[in-house]
């Protein structure tokens, strides 16, 4: 289905390095996702993952992932009140640009980074 986020639109392919679909995760084919995605010809900002996504995008199984969130190792909450769990993806990415830090340490740094953008101008 045109659109569908788990469709596939959403694997990886070998587009040109200028391209935007180019610009994902790993350089691993199996563990990327992409940070875009087209729509009607327009490249739409990646704003939230799924469980498969996440789990491709992490390297580890559904399964796997569940465990981590279970125990609190995963830093990123999933998005209250989504049926099936999805998470946002910048949050993801500046968790894992933090060294991939447990839950407890990590909505520390996450609600000072929120607080700082909100004073921030833009």
């Amino acid at each position: 289905m045109k659109g569908d986020v788990d469709g596939p639109e959403t694997t990886a392919t070998a587009a040109p390095p200028d391209d935007p679909r180019s610009q994902t995760l790993t350089d691993r084919p199996a563990r990327t996702i992409p940070m875009v995605r087209e729509v009607n010809g327009v490249f739409i900002p990646l704003l939230t993952v799924n469980t498969k996504q996440l789990a491709a995008a992490l390297g580890c199984s559904k399964r796997h992932l569940y465990n981590l969130d279970k125990a609190g190792l995963l830093g990123p909450r999933p998005i209250p009140g989504w049926t099936p769990k999805v998470w946002c993806w910048r949050e993801v990415t500046e968790w894992l640009r933090a060294g991939c830090l447990p839950r407890v340490r990590w909505d520390e740094i996450w609600k000072r980074q929120q607080a700082l953008a909100r004073r921030s101008p833009h």
